[in-house]
């Protein structure tokens, strides 16, 4: 995160909303403390965590910082989910005789997982060490992906409102 004005009236505000919402008071030194936890992450992502936090918390305590990076990060789950559906969408374009797909991360991991859609297209996609190879591959490009994303500041998942 930037250590500038704009930046420090943002996470002030994001402090004083938890503060609102949570019934619980806030500090320049809790502010610190926080602000601190949280450098590492853009402002834009840790609004985006905010405002999903106030939404769905269903225990009305302060969220640690442990929290707001816990929203900001797809959980193993959600990450397992999505790296199966993509393992079915491969299988149905490699089923469909095509050899590359729309989907860019789909085709890195491909690529990293089999060496080509070709390779792909004469596995056994009912073998269970295929699928988890490629899951296994699936989920470790999202994470370098996203830990790339944080490093330059930027997130292609960033909403406004």
């Amino acid at each position: 995160m930037i250590d500038d004005k704009n930046t420090r009236e943002r996470f002030e505000n994001i402090m004083n909303a938890f503060a609102e919402v949570f019934g619980k008071p806030t500090s320049r030194i809790k502010n610190r403390i926080y602000f601190t936890a949280l450098e590492d992450y853009p402002i834009e992502e840790i609004e985006k965590a905010s405002r999903q936090l106030i939404k769905e918390k269903r225990i009305s305590t302060f969220p640690v910082p442990s929290e707001i990076t816990e929203k900001m990060n797809k959980s193993e789950d959600e990450l397992l989910l999505d790296a199966s559906k993509a393992w079915n969408e491969a299988d149905r374009i490699s089923f469909l005789g095509k050899e590359n797909s729309n989907d860019p991360i789909l085709n890195e991991v491909i690529t990293i997982a089999f060496g080509s859609w070709q390779n792909f297209g004469q596995a056994d996609t009912n073998d269970p060490f295929d699928r988890k190879h490629f899951i296994e591959c699936y989920k470790s490009v999202i994470k370098d992906k996203r830990l790339k994303q944080l490093k330059e500041g930027t997130s292609h998942e960033l909403v406004k409102g």
